[in-house]
């Protein structure tokens, strides 16, 4: 049987705008208790498409991007993976990606 966690879906469901928002620490656990040990960092995005509904992205190893200012900066992402999963009979979706960037003049902004 296909299970949700089986299937990907089409990044391009987000829009074109992705607005960063927060960047938090990934700890690495062992046996269920939080480490020191930072594995990677997740980033917030607004997407204006979901009427600013959040979206958290996962990168693993070190921070790629930091808020500067105020203002929430346009981003892209590279080898972006979106995923639904169930957890206590609710649907979710996770998304990891390898690279996040401001995005430039030629992105759609």
């Amino acid at each position: 049987m296909i299970t949700p966690s089986d299937l990907t879906y089409d990044i391009t469901c987000l829009g074109e705008k992705k607005y960063l928002t927060a960047v938090t620490p990934i700890y690495h656990y062992i046996d269920g208790q939080r480490t020191d040990t930072v594995t990677g960092y997740r980033y917030l995005i607004s997407l204006e498409k979901f009427g600013f509904r959040k979206l958290g992205v996962r990168i693993l190893g070190k921070q790629l991007i930091q808020l500067q200012g105020n203002g929430y900066p346009l981003v892209e992402f590279d080898n972006l993976e979106l995923r639904l999963y169930e957890k206590q009979g609710k649907s979710f979706v996770t998304a990891k990606a390898t690279n996040i960037r401001l995005a430039d003049a030629n992105d759609k902004a």
